[in-house]
């Protein structure tokens, strides 16, 4: 009997921490909006300095929220048609950005910054320590700053990250577009069903990198050292695969674009392609082994 009043207690305990966790998270329970703010949490409608900010602060709709060198010890939320910009700013756990503009400068999020519903979001300067989802058809710009975790760039969102610094992986399910340029990537990069060319460019990438069943194609500008394996399947349009350094393998299959350029690529595994249309113009690319298939095919 004992044993069951224990469990009853924490399955209670239990409850009331799900609770807590709902009442402190800023999205509500699908996902699509914010929650409503608490009423404890601070408003912010005009500028604010070097204040420290107890708690939760948030942007009502359609005010214009500005926090030079401002201090927030719990979470910031956007809600639609407000503006944020930040400069120096501290926010101790996450962003969440909901059809509003938000503006993140010279700043220092602790967890995570999130879009929702259309919202923009420009990172500069600034550090994220979690991760960045920028979802439901958000557009995220990431200049010059380092995300702690993985970046998911969800159906209709838009990446564009330049000179960042990114801790985990970056993964693109069915986005309009993903550009990455002169950054570093910890982990893997992954599209599937990219609407725009996938453009990777100079990156340094420390796991592997997969592109599928991207429509418009995949296009790398050069320069991309890729410490794991390179994959490019199923895709359509303008498949660009040219100087890059690649620590694995290179499979290029199955893939039905326009046209298909193979370039000057030093792959430490094998070359491989298989079964693409049309068949893949190939040069000056070493490897272990070069399959047939894409075996200096000229013009």
């Amino acid at each position: 009997m004992r044993r069951l009043v224990l469990l009853g207690a924490t399955a209670l305990v239990a409850g009331c921490a799900a609770s807590a966790a709902l009442a402190h998270s800023s999205k509500s329970l699908d996902g699509s909006k914010p929650g409503s703010p608490g009423k404890k949490d601070t408003a912010c409608a005009g500028p604010l300095g070097p204040i420290t900010i107890s708690g939760n602060l948030y942007v009502p709709s359609g005010a214009s929220c500005q926090l030079n060198g401002t201090q927030v010890t719990g979470d910031v939320t956007v809600y639609p048609a407000a503006s944020l910009a930040t400069s120096s700013a501290y926010v101790k756990h996450d962003v969440l950005c909901a059809q509003a503009s938000c503006q993140l400068d010279s700043s220092q999020i602790g967890h995570d910054a999130t879009t929702l519903a259309g919202a923009t979001l420009s990172v500069t300067s600034s550090t994220i320590g979690g991760k960045l989802e920028c979802e439901d058809n958000g557009d995220c710009d990431v200049e010059q700053s380092a995300v702690g975790n993985q970046v998911d760039v969800d159906a209709g969102a838009f990446l564009v990250a330049n000179s960042a610094t990114i801790g985990g992986s970056v993964k693109c399910d069915r986005c309009t577009d993903a550009q990455l340029f002169n950054s570093s990537i910890k982990g893997s990069v992954k599209s599937s069903g990219q609407a725009n060319p996938g453009l990777v460019c100079n990156n340094t990438i420390g796991g592997s990198v997969h592109f599928t069943q991207d429509g418009a194609g995949f296009l790398t500008c050069g320069g991309n050292v890729i410490r794991g394996s390179l994959h490019v399947t199923k895709d359509g349009g303008y498949i660009e695969i040219i100087g890059n350094t690649v620590g694995g393998s290179l499979h290029v299959s199955f893939d039905t674009a326009v046209q298909i350029l193979i370039f000057e690529n030093h792959v430490r595994g094998a070359l491989v392609c298989k079964d693409d249309t049309p068949p893949p113009v190939s040069f000056a690319n070493t490897a272990a082994h070069i399959s047939p298939a894409c075996d200096e095919i000229l013009l």
